[in-house]
């Protein structure tokens, strides 16, 4: 995600502080959140589990669940979310 631009930069200590806790933003797609979990199931073992979620209304756009925890299961919700709210991609354009 770093590689393709898609993280916040760190804020350095000295520079402000870091936010904490809960992230608020006024509006629907002003700030989207990603996160990775795992959770043992039965019937499959560890399953991954990638939401991506709107932090303004706290919806979730998308969400992929998978037994692998590899870079497509991360990122593959982050495209379907774009696509869905915002269309198809132009000409050209990668994820």
């Amino acid at each position: 995600m770093r590689a393709k631009g898609w993280v916040l930069l760190l804020i350095r200590e000295g520079q402000g502080s870091a936010p904490g806790g809960q992230v608020v933003v006024a509006d629907s797609n002003r700030r989207w959140a990603k996160d990775l979990t795992t959770a043992w199931t039965r019937k499959d073992g560890v399953a991954a589990i990638a939401p991506v979620v709107d932090c303004g209304d706290r919806y979730v756009l998308a969400c992929e669940v998978s037994k692998s925890q590899g870079a497509r299961v991360v990122l593959f919700p982050v495209e379907k979310a774009l696509r869905a709210e915002f269309g198809p991609l132009g000409a050209g354009a990668q994820i």
